[in-house]
C-alpha cells in the first residue's frame, strides 16, 4: 500500500519553494510526507497549532503574522497551499459562527499570497459545496452544508480578488478521503471502525453517487496543480471511479464478510442528490496527467488483511 510517488515529467518546476498553511491537519501532514518523498521540504506557517511530527521534514515559520514581509518576499513562493480551516469535522461543521469566521481567515491568507508575490496560491475545498443550492428544498440544514456553504462563498470571494490582483488563485475540491489512519467523522472510517467491532451500521437508502480519494492521490494531485500551469481557477480530484454509496458499503460488508451488519435503508433519504459528472477527472488526467492508483477494493482488503495478521 506504499505510494508509487515520482516527479511527473511535465513539472515546470525542478525543485519548487513550497509554502503551507495549515500544515498540523490530516490534508497537511499528509501532503508534507508526500513533499518529502519527492525531496521537497517545505516551509510551514505556524500559528496556534506545531505539527510536532519527528518523521516530516519541514521548515516552521513561527508568528508569521509579526513576520516582516521582506522575509516572507524572500523565500520566493512558488506555491502557496493554504489547508487551514477552522471547524472542518464534527459538530463544528454547523457552527456558523467558527464558519464564517473561515472566510476572513481565507481572505488574509490570499492577501497574504499576494504581499509575498507567491506565484499560485491554492486552496482546499469540497465536493459538497455543489450541494448548497439544493438546500431550498431542506426544512433544516445539516452540518455538513453549512459547512459546505461557507466554502463555497470563500472561493467566490476569493476568486473575485484573484480578478482584481491578478493573482492566479486555484480552487481544489475534495471528495471523501479514506487512509490507514481511519477518520471517524468519514462514512467509510464509521463503516470499518463499526464493522471490525461487529457492530450494525445504518444508513439511508445510499442511492446517489459518491467517490471516495486515497490521501497519497489527494496529494499528488495538489502537487501537479501546483507544478503544472493551470487553464482554469477550480478542479476536482478524485479516484476516476464514483460508485453508487450502498455499493461502496456492500463492498465493505463483503471485505469484513459482515454484509448483515450494513443496513441500507434503515434511515430515511436526506433529499441530497450528487451528480455523476461532479465527480469527473478529465480534466486534471488531461492537464496534468493525473493518474490515482490506489484502488477502493484493494486498499481495504489490504487492510483487513494487514489487521488480522496483528
Amino acid at each position: 500500500m506504499s505510494p508509487n510517488i515520482m516527479k511527473n515529467a511535465n513539472t515546470y518546476l525542478n525543485n519548487p519553494t513550497i509554502l503551507i498553511a495549515g500544515g498540523s491537519g490530516f490534508l497537511g501532514k499528509a501532503f508534507i510526507k508526500y513533499l518529502n518523498a519527492i525531496s521537497i521540504k517545505p516551509y510551514v506557517l505556524v500559528h496556534k497549532n506545531k505539527i510536532n511530527e519527528k518523521k516530516l521534514h519541514y521548515t516552521e515559520i513561527e508568528n508569521f503574522e509579526n513576520h516582516n514581509l521582506e522575509y516572507l518576499n524572500s523565500l520566493n513562493v512558488d506555491i502557496f497551499y493554504v489547508f487551514s480551516w477552522q471547524g472542518s469535522t464534527g459538530v463544528d461543521r454547523g457552527n456558523f459562527n467558527i464558519q464564517s469566521s473561515n472566510l476572513q481567515m481565507a481572505i488574509n491568507y490570499f492577501d497574504l499570497s499576494f504581499k509575498i508575490k507567491a506565484k499560485k496560491v491554492i486552496f482546499a475545498g469540497t465536493i459538497t459545496e455543489k450541494l448548497v443550492d439544493q438546500t431550498i428544498n431542506l426544512t433544516s440544514i445539516p452540518n455538513n452544508l453549512v459547512y459546505a456553504f461557507f466554502k463555497d462563498i470563500t472561493y467566490k470571494t476569493l476568486s473575485m480578488m484573484a480578478k482584481n490582483l491578478k493573482q492566479n488563485l486555484v480552487w481544489v475540491q475534495l471528495p471523501n478521503i479514506y487512509s490507514e489512519t481511519l477518520n471517524f467523522n468519514n462514512i467509510i472510517g464509521m463503516t470499518v471502525t463499526n464493522l471490525t467491532n461487529n457492530l450494525p451500521i445504518e444508513y439511508t437508502p445510499a442511492d446517489q453517487y459518491y467517490d471516495f480519494v486515497h490521501i497519497n492521490d489527494v496529494s499528488e494531485g495538489l502537487y501537479l496543480i501546483g507544478n503544472l500551469a493551470n487553464k482554469k481557477d477550480k478542479y476536482y480530484i478524485g479516484s476516476s471511479k464514483p460508485k453508487l454509496l450502498k455499493n461502496y458499503l456492500y463492498i465493505l460488508g463483503k471485505i469484513f464478510r459482515k454484509e448483515n451488519l450494513i443496513l441500507i435503508g434503515a434511515k430515511p433519504s436526506d433529499n441530497l442528490k450528487y451528480a455523476l459528472e461532479w465527480f469527473d477527472i478529465s480534466e486534471l488526467e488531461k492537464e496534468f496527467n493525473y493518474n490515482p492508483k490506489y484502488e477502493f477494493e484493494l486498499f481495504f482488503t489490504e487492510l483487513r488483511d494487514k489487521a488480522n495478521e496483528e
